[in-house]
């Protein structure tokens, strides 16, 4: 326990079924359950929540107590919560850019909050991020240290029963209709999709309506494809109607372009629903290398994607058992540990920095020992705790219980990955690199290539999701800078084993 005597929490709005809202009540419950008094505070209280939420007005703070700010928007309240005596962390949940939005009250809004979110990396002692992707938009703004702790990791409530209603060929998504959401495109790719494939099929677009002005463009959309009858905005639903929507829906397609998180792509994936989405923001890495990612949201490639979904019973299968896998993944995470770290972090405690090798390591493939060598030499290393996750161009996997047993230093660097979902830094290296969906607060490439050149898609992964390359060579260095590479590249070269002088081999004579 932490010399805190409590551990408040301030959002500047709140309203019964707001996500944010419903974070922080359940994040209330926690820090109570691990011996805090916790209360939470806002600018602007929703009905029926006076008796549950405070106002920020009443609150005079102390430095003996923690406050945890959410930010999510630009708010009045900002000089007041900042100016207390408390030490702060800042939990952020993403503001969405203002480009998405028509209203100028609310560009506005938005482009106070990402300032007041670089004035909060100056004051906060450290951050705490929904996601990876939100990690790295709080580092860019000026934040040193930020642990990551997902909105949810609890999805029993919309997991399949014995009795669950028949899969239908409805699509569904869940969210705000809102621009940056994409219904719009949604109702294109499900008119191609209705037009080519199946004429019964029902869009579902479950979420909030008050954004008129949005909500008006997506009918609109779809009286224009022919397809009005069969797309439904059911506006905000109850938890039973939501549930049944997960139990009944053919496949949870989502074309967002701007998620924090995206919450509702695992409570598909937890309900059984295949998944298609498109790979922007956030998504690649909630998904976690389960569902289909798409790269375009070209209405005619979602409509074929889908289709090849509902047409293929194997990969269906297969995909179905990979988000499964994900969603155990994200369950397994240790809240209450992460919360007592990030408190204990705010009170001054140390916590070495988190670097995971992450590639094949467990054979005697060059990539995989490479990997192996370089994770156990960094874990000889003073600084830092090291691990060891196995993942491959493909996806990831578990390595054979016989491959791990003749590699017992590894096999145990392997086990401590178990414990770390969000790596501060990950050095990434198997074939063909795979980069978009790094868990880490900083990624690094470990590339070698035989080539004059690099392909122009390699290129682009690397400029767009590596913080750095290590290169094997100067030859592979230019390689990369000649390709157009522009991220840094350094020099590291390969570990070489000396041989060992008593080994014999038994060679036929």
């Amino acid at each position: 326990m932490t010399h805190f005597e409590a551990v408040h929490q301030f959002h500047s709005g709140t309203a019964p079924f707001d996500a944010v809202t419903q974070h922080m009540l359940a994040q209330q419950r926690l820090l109570r359950s691990m011996g805090w008094s916790s209360e939470v505070y806002a600018e602007h209280i929703g009905d029926t929540l006076g008796g549950t939420i405070r106002p920020i007005g009443e609150y005079r703070g102390s430095n003996r107590e923690l406050l945890i700010v959410h930010h999510s928007m630009g708010h009045d309240a900002f000089d007041q919560v900042v100016h207390l005596p408390n030490v702060i962390v800042t939990q952020y949940h993403n503001v969405t850019p203002e480009a998405y939005f028509e209203d100028e009250g609310i560009r506005r809004w938005a482009r106070i909050g990402r300032e007041q979110l670089r004035l909060l990396a100056q004051r906060s002692r450290l951050g705490v991020a929904v996601s990876n992707y939100n990690r790295k938009e709080m580092m860019r703004a000026g934040f040193r240290r930020v642990a990551v702790l997902p909105p949810r990791t609890d999805f029993s409530s919309v997991k399949p029963v014995s009795h669950r209603p028949a899969r239908s060929d409805d699509w569904l998504f869940v969210g705000r209709i809102v621009a940056n959401k994409g219904q719009v495109d949604l109702v294109r790719a499900f008119a191609a999709y209705a037009h080519a494939f199946d004429s019964d099929a029902r869009l579902l677009l479950v979420g909030d309506l008050s954004h008129a002005g949005y909500v008006g463009t997506v009918r609109d959309e779809a009286t224009r494809l022919g397809v009005t009858g069969r797309v439904h905005l059911m506006g905000k639903v109850s938890e039973e109607k939501l549930r049944t929507a997960f139990a009944g829906a053919g496949a949870f397609v989502s074309l967002s372009e701007h998620e924090g998180f995206g919450v509702p792509l695992l409570e598909a994936m937890a309900a059984g629903v295949p998944v298609v989405a498109l790979a922007a923001a956030a998504v690649p890495e909630t998904m976690g290398g389960a569902g289909l990612l798409l790269r375009t949201k070209e209405p005619d490639v979602v409509a074929a994607t889908v289709q090849a979904l509902r047409s293929d019973a194997e990969l269906q299968k297969r995909v179905v058992e990979r988000q499964h896998r994900r969603v155990l993944q994200v369950e397994s995470l240790d809240v209450r540990a992460t919360m007592g770290r990030v408190v204990a972090m705010a009170d001054g405690a140390e916590h070495p920095l988190e670097l995971q090798v992450q590639g094949p390591f467990e054979t005697s493939y060059s990539l995989a020992l490479m990997n192996r060598k370089l994770a156990l030499a960094l874990d000889r290393t003073d600084g830092q705790s090291v691990s060891i996750y196995a993942t491959e161009g493909p996806g990831d996997y578990d390595p054979a219980p016989d491959d791990l047993a003749r590699e017992p230093d590894a096999a145990e660097l392997y086990r401590r990955s178990r414990s770390v979902p969000y790596p501060d830094v990950v050095i990434r290296q198997l074939w063909p690199p795979r980069l978009i969906d790094s868990p880490g607060g900083i990624t690094c490439a470990y590339f070698g290539w035989e080539e004059s050149l690099v392909p122009q898609h390699l290129v682009a992964t690397f400029n767009q999701h590596a913080d750095g390359i290590g290169a094997m060579s100067t030859f592979v260095a230019d390689a990369l800078r000649d390709s157009g590479v522009d991220v840094p590249i350094c020099v590291v070269g390969n570990g070489v084993e000396r041989p060992d002088p008593t080994a014999t081999v038994a060679a036929p004579e």
